[in-house]
């Protein structure tokens, strides 16, 4: 069972395989004008589904942009908010991998967590905190 394509254009290759091995002349002007023809049906084709899609936005049927709500936070206090929740996603993060890593009983890999948190959680902390009583200081002078 072949299935056949929706459109009827053939191939020029397929054509040129209907030729004689010697094409005349008139074989080869009677391809062209086939293919001349195949061209103004796709060209014909084109433009019809460019009016299509120019008339889809000309109607507005676009999706429209949701827009981002107003906030009513000052720039340094959305930095501390930031700060503060990379260092949540930070302890959750290491949290997690130390779970799997202790049910999966790689006991390497948790005493390497272990000491990379050890190593970074302080310095992270001092840097939060020191973010947060910046915006909370710069708040209360404005």
């Amino acid at each position: 069972m072949q299935m056949q394509s929706p459109s009827t254009v053939s191939s020029p290759q397929s054509n040129w395989s209907e030729l004689n091995p010697d094409p005349s002349p008139a074989a080869l002007t009677q391809m062209l004008e086939q293919m001349q023809a195949q061209n103004q049906q796709i060209q014909a084709q084109l433009h019809q589904l460019q009016a299509q899609l120019n008339a889809q936005k000309s109607a507005g049927r676009s999706r429209p942009v949701p827009a981002q709500p107003p906030s009513d936070y000052s720039s340094y206090v959305r930095l501390g908010f930031r700060a503060l929740k990379w260092l949540f996603l930070f302890l959750v993060g290491f949290s997690i991998a130390c779970v799997v890593s202790a049910s999966l009983r790689a006991p390497e890999v948790v005493a390497t967590l272990t000491s990379l948190m050890s190593l970074l959680l302080a310095p992270m902390v001092v840097l939060t905190l020191c973010i947060i009583i910046g915006c909370a200081i710069l708040e209360s002078l404005r």
